[in-house]
């Protein structure tokens, strides 16, 4: 794994999501990307870009929404593949406005 220098603090937190129809968690999450922990035999490198489908808890009251990126990093776990997802600077507005009501949640 390359070393990652993260400029903002990491919350913990368990929220469903879904990677090329493999459902996952997030594992953890900043302002900058997330951990994705996701079960199945996804074929996923370095560098590759995805969609990330986040399907906050009801409870949020926060609608499912979808995040683009770049793979940073992948690792193996038993049956399930880790990986470091950074955002692009190109996500819509309202995925911006998600992302950031759920840091505030799981900062409380």
């Amino acid at each position: 794994m390359p070393d990652i220098v993260r400029t903002t603090s990491r919350e913990q937190c368990f929220i469903r999501a879904f990677v090329n129809g493999y459902t996952g968690q997030v594992r953890d999450i900043t302002r900058e990307g997330m951990k994705i922990a996701l079960f199945g035999d996804l074929k996923v490198c370095q560098k590759d870009t995805i969609n990330v489908k986040i399907i906050p808890d009801e409870s949020m009251k926060i609608p499912s929404f979808y995040l683009r990126g770049t793979v940073r990093w992948v690792k193996n776990e038993s049956f399930t593949l880790i990986l470091g997802f950074q955002y692009t600077t190109d996500a819509n507005m309202s995925s911006v406005v998600y992302l950031n009501k759920i840091l505030k949640i799981w900062k409380q």
